[in-house]
């Protein structure tokens, strides 16, 4: 079976806008941040290894 095609859509955000998306990011990655710098170098490693994964995943 041929797998259908990826399309990929880019986007502007306007000059306006910006400052309420770049709230909005650090807000959703603050929490991830924190959870990384409270783990032990080899458990980071592993942490990120899989986050690595799981964006290979979602990016297919």
């Amino acid at each position: 079976m041929t797998p259908p095609p990826r399309r990929r859509v880019l986007l502007t955000l306007s000059e306006e806008h910006r400052p309420s998306l770049e709230t909005f990011v650090v807000r959703r990655v603050a929490p991830l941040l924190r959870a990384l710098e409270g783990l032990p170098p080899e458990e980071r490693a592993g942490f990120l290894a899989g986050l690595t994964a799981w964006v290979g995943e979602v990016q297919k």
